[in-house]
């Protein structure tokens, strides 16, 4: 299935960073209803091949992915680490999930950051090179 995605996918006439914003919200959508790991089992072999073919570099797709996979342990419904907090403070799951929104807002600006300089997640790595 990936050589048939990537093959479909290089012959539209579309930008990397508007695949990558398209994978992005893919991965936010999924975040909602799946488990991260069950997400990034499902998606990474199928998905992977399409990044490297917009020259996308791997490492820098993983911390990217992993972050939106972040977002979504925190947002409802599914929201695992909410649900943790919740019980261990003692707070309604809706008062906590309120609470989540300026960070889940700030994971995002990141996404962002990180999706328009991906040199920015890669400097380090580089640097140790």
């Amino acid at each position: 299935m990936a050589p048939n995605l990537v093959d479909w996918m290089s012959g539209l006439p579309i930008s990397p960073f508007a695949v990558m914003l398209i994978i992005a919200v893919f991965y936010l959508i999924l975040g909602f209803f799946l488990d991260q790991i069950a997400i990034l089992a499902l998606t990474v072999p199928v998905v992977l091949p399409l990044v490297e073919q917009f020259g996308y570099d791997p490492v820098w797709f993983g911390i990217f992915i992993v972050l939106l996979a972040e977002v979504g342990l925190v947002t409802p419904p599914m929201g695992l680490n909410a649900f943790v907090v919740a019980r261990s403070a003692g707070r309604p799951v809706g008062e906590v999930f309120l609470g989540a929104i300026p960070y889940i807002v700030a994971m995002l600006i990141v996404a962002l950051v990180f999706l328009i300089w991906p040199e920015l997640v890669l400097w380090l790595p580089t640097y140790m090179k």
